[in-house]
């Protein structure tokens, strides 16, 4: 297995955690700055799945060996 093949995986990974559920990483990252903490912003979800989506992207492309 190459580098590039094992980096595939792990952005592949990321892209579905932050794709699917973008309330996890709210949670993790945002929440503890606010104490009337609701929910994730409209915002912040279309953010954190539209990186989603690039990391995806990203590492299908590194699956097949076109970026490395």
């Amino acid at each position: 297995m190459g580098q590039s093949f094992v980096a595939g995986i792990i952005f592949i990974i990321f892209a579905l955690i932050l794709g699917g559920k973008p309330g996890l990483i709210w949670q993790a990252t945002e929440k503890w700055k606010n104490k009337e903490a609701k929910g994730p912003s409209d915002i912040f979800t279309l953010v954190t799945r539209t990186l989603g989506g690039v990391f995806g992207i990203v590492g299908i492309l590194l699956l097949l060996g076109v970026v490395k």
